[in-house]
């Protein structure tokens, strides 16, 4: 693993753990809908959450809806 790679792991690893502080008391929708709104795909929310894939577009599918 180059320099590169180690710093995006590590990156990665801090944006997780940001993450999960900031919605940990959340319903899983509200987590959901600030992830979200925080630039994260939705393969990124499942893992942060540990949470199915589908689960996690189905969520997004019906927050661009309006729902």
């Amino acid at each position: 693993m180059n320099d590169n790679q180690e710093v995006l792991k590590k990156l990665d690893a801090i944006i997780k753990l940001l993450a999960m502080e900031k919605v940990a008391d959340q319903k899983l929708v509200e987590q959901v809908k600030y992830l979200k709104r925080a630039g994260l795909a939705d393969k990124q929310i499942a893992e942060i959450l540990d949470k199915p894939i589908n689960t996690i577009t189905a969520y997004t599918s019906r927050l661009r809806k309006g729902r």
